[in-house]
């Protein structure tokens, strides 16, 4: 399938970027699951205003098409398989995470909510970036909203698109406040910026009407011997009486390619964050549809100011059941997932 392919196998030249954000000194976020599960999701991100050691990123060696999935093949074999097949035995923890995104991707109507935060800790300055995320698609429209909140910054997005002009499709975005808690959003005097979709994957990472997740996924891009269980997770499938719990402890070198692109086009950084690990864990009923998947992730980041901190990022996102319609603008987004347990 042309859509699922292109969120990976697309290198993006450098452009001319509008800006997501006035605050350019030591406060930044930026959106996204999934993401996201943006399954990248929809994280949120905030920097404590201390001047740190620290070293930023380098991924220009990074080749996305030599990690490219073909979500076709998988699919292909899965459909091949028998109903009673255990999938543990017939595909890889990678393949097995990409086919429920391929799957999940596929259906006509979907609706996805992260929930978590980002925690930062330097010098004995603590605090928490609260996250709410929501990433839909209903027929050929699709939809994210990306919801941050802490005592220092507080930021609302939503992002709409009508797919049905394909690659010439356009994205608009809205800039809202926060009025509440982090899911009090207003959009009452939003007006919209327009991107081309090429330009929205420049600045977000991933293209709004594809596979919902913003990690580079893949068996070439598992994380290597000397760092296998950095997180403390190792790579692995579970399988339980009604389905997969699926661990993959990811090269932090190769998978967040896409990811920091997100990161800095939206934020005023002084390059690319270096991440220490990224850990995924997907939860799986038994026909590997996808129940919520988690994101868990270390990092060090460093703004163009000079100032810098280590973060932990940890949200999970959860495929609702029974979706919802796509909201109208001023439409708020009912949050009322129960995350005591991941399902």
């Amino acid at each position: 399938m042309k859509d699922d392919k292109q969120n990976q196998n697309i290198a993006i030249k450098a452009k001319e970027k509008k800006p997501w954000s006035k605050r350019k000194t030591i406060i930044f976020w930026s959106v996204g699951i999934v993401t996201s599960l943006g399954v990248g999701g929809g994280v949120g991100y905030i920097l404590s205003s201390v001047f740190n050691s620290g070293t930023v990123g380098n991924y220009d060696n990074i080749n996305v098409s030599k990690y490219a999935v073909d979500y076709d093949a998988l699919v292909s074999k899965y459909q091949s398989l028998p109903e009673d097949t255990d999938y543990s035995k017939n595909f890889t923890p990678a393949e097995m995470a990409n086919l429920s995104l391929s799957l999940l991707h596929r259906q006509n109507q979907w609706e996805i909510q992260g929930y978590g935060k980002t925690t930062f800790h330097v010098f004995g300055v603590s605090g928490d970036q609260i996250i709410r995320s929501t990433f839909m698609r209903d027929g050929q429209s699709y939809f994210e909203e990306s919801l941050s909140k802490s005592n220092m910054v507080q930021a609302a997005w939503r992002m709409y698109e009508d797919y049905n002009k394909g690659d010439q499709s356009t994205v608009s975005r809205y800039s809202g406040t926060i009025t509440g808690e982090a899911t009090d959003a207003s959009f009452a005097s939003a007006t919209p910026t327009e991107y081309s979709r090429q330009d929205y994957y420049q600045h977000a990472g991933r293209y709004l009407d594809g596979i919902p997740c913003i990690y580079i996924i893949s068996d070439k891009c598992l994380s290597p011997e000397s760092q296998k269980t950095t997180s403390g997770i190792a790579t692995g499938i579970q399988k339980t009486d009604d389905g997969y719990v699926v661990d993959l402890e990811l090269n932090p070198q190769i998978t967040v390619k896409n990811y920091v692109l997100q990161m800095q086009a939206t934020t005023d950084l002084a390059g690319p964050p270096t991440f220490q690990f990224v850990h995924l864990t997907f939860h799986l009923d038994s026909k590997l549809q996808l129940i919520s998947m988690r994101n868990y992730e270390s990092y060090y980041a460093k703004t163009a100011a000079g100032a810098g901190s280590n973060l932990i990022g940890d949200v999970t996102s959860y495929v609702i059941s029974a979706p919802s319609s796509i909201p109208e603008l001023n439409t708020p987004t009912s949050y009322d997932v129960d995350t005591s347990t991941n399902a």
